[in-house]
């Protein structure tokens, strides 16, 4: 398994949803094949301009859970002080049933980004613009560089594998991939900065 790690600094509570929407945009971003429109956006308190799908299902999409994800946080009082957004892509593929007389669709999926938060008290800076390019710099570096496992393109949509937001509990069934072992050691570790990985 591949797994890549980039130092992710810690946010605010009003830094979250910008700095998110940003890194999932971006990954989605270089996760379509399809014809795509660009469209440029910018995280206003550092003033950081990225590209994103000019589309509306993917906007909401985003939009939807990076909100979600951040009430669900401040409903805790944002406790614990470090979570997790994770984004997979999963292939459809079909299998014979019946003889071959039906198929039935799987989706088998092929790779996970895991983005763990951490965050900072308002009285803190939080991220800065600089440590934000480094990581999206580091992404786009990563998604260059690791092409080999994506899967052959079956048809002509502008996101053709499907993508899944959501935020995992250390709790959560999904160690046979190894995420959370990874996730949990990141969680516990003392010393241990919040990261983002590719599996």
């Amino acid at each position: 398994m591949n797994t890549q790690q980039f130092p992710l600094e810690e946010v605010t509570p009003k830094q979250l949803k910008e700095v998110l929407q940003c890194l999932l945009h971006t990954i989605i971003f270089n996760r379509t094949f399809g014809v795509v429109r660009p469209k440029e956006s910018v995280v206003d308190f550092i003033d950081f301009t990225y590209v994103k799908c000019d589309d509306e299902s993917i906007e909401k999409a985003v939009s939807e859970r990076a909100h979600q994800f951040y009430d669900s946080w401040l409903r805790k009082k944002f406790d614990p002080p470090r979570r997790a957004v994770v984004i997979a892509f999963d292939e459809r593929r079909y299998r014979s049933q019946l003889f071959g007389f039906s198929k039935v669709e799987e989706k088998i999926r092929w790779e996970n980004w895991i983005l763990p938060f951490s965050l900072a008290s308002e009285q803190d800076k939080g991220m800065s613009r600089e440590d934000l390019q480094r990581v999206f710099l580091s992404i786009l570096r990563c998604i260059n560089d690791n092409k080999n496992h994506i899967p052959p393109l079956t048809n002509n949509e502008l996101v053709p594998f499907p993508y899944e937001i959501y935020f995992p509990s250390p709790n959560d069934a999904i160690n046979n991939q190894g995420i959370m072992a990874t996730l949990g050691s990141m969680l516990k570790g003392p010393s241990s900065a919040p990261s983002l990985l590719l599996t």
